[in-house]
């Protein structure tokens, strides 16, 4: 019997099912229909947005979108106005006063998996940016319906190897939201004057691809992983732009972005609540 039991052991082992491929569907919804296309600056300029979290939240329906600074900043304008005295300000003087113009995102719809059938597009607020991170977050204005297909972060501490295979995600020139593969080339670089870190990325990149999203295949837990945001692309006097070396925010910079903008919640933290 001790015999059977252990032949019995050792069929199950050689047996059991091999985590298979992600399929087609799991790639389309996770990781390209979490993408959208970025308008900003009345539609002068466009790059890309991942959308982070929809889900209910405060007794409404909230959907973020995590896109770069750079995609939006024609949506700020600071200017400078005097003040003359209290209570805006101590004693008269000149004071920046910030305006957001509100910003659009799209998404794309499909037949198959594959046939672009067409847009929906919906208004969005630039609720939190910072320069120094080339970050910023946007909310939607639909406080009724949430967005399903929504980008899932690598989970903090999950290790991220030189040579790891990726994919990149975003609405390069415009486009509808597409993929290039590549692979870690290195992580933690840092860009003078940024407070971002910065992985290297070999999946080709243009331009319009800033905000998307690059994602890194989990087999333990069958999913594709945010792991950067893609901001920037290498270039020199001589070539040009290298648009396989690509660079992207890394996904710890994304969660220390929000935590302090209060936004730490997003990320599964728990609700931080002002006391009185």
């Amino acid at each position: 019997m001790k015999i059977l039991v252990a032949a019995m052991i050792i069929l199950l082992a050689f047996t059991t099912p091999v985590a298979a491929d992600p399929t087609a569907k799991t790639r389309h919804e996770q990781m390209i229909y979490p993408v959208v296309l970025v308008q900003s600056g009345l539609g002068s300029s466009s790059g890309s947005g991942t959308v982070i979290f929809s889900g209910e939240h405060e007794g409404e329906i909230h959907t973020y979108i995590l896109t770069n600074h750079h995609v939006v900043e024609n949506s700020i304008e600071i200017t400078q106005v005097w003040c003359s005295g209290p209570p805006k300000c101590e004693e008269p003087e000149k004071i920046d006063t910030e305006t957001r113009d509100t910003v659009k995102a799209v998404w794309f719809e499909y037949n198959r998996l594959s046939r672009n059938i067409g847009t929906r597009g919906q208004r969005a607020d630039i609720v939190a940016y910072s320069t120094p991170y080339d970050l910023a977050l946007l909310r939607t204005r639909n406080t009724e319906t949430a967005i399903e297909h929504v980008a899932r972060f690598i989970p903090e501490k999950a290790p991220i190897y030189l040579g790891d295979e990726i994919a990149c995600v975003g609405a390069g020139l415009g486009n509808p939201p597409f993929m290039t593969n590549g692979a870690v080339g290195f992580l933690d670089a840092e860009v003078k004057g940024e407070e971002s870190k910065y992985s290297l990325l070999t999946c080709n990149l243009i331009f319009g691809n800033s905000g998307g999203a690059a994602y890194r295949w989990s087999k333990k837990r069958r999913q594709f992983e945010l792991i950067g945001v893609p901001a920037k692309i290498s270039a020199s006097w001589a070539s040009g732009p290298i648009t396989h070396m690509a660079w992207a925010i890394s996904i710890e910079t994304a969660r220390k972005f929000l935590r302090e903008h209060k936004l730490g919640w997003i990320l599964g933290d728990p609700v931080q609540t002002e006391e009185k």
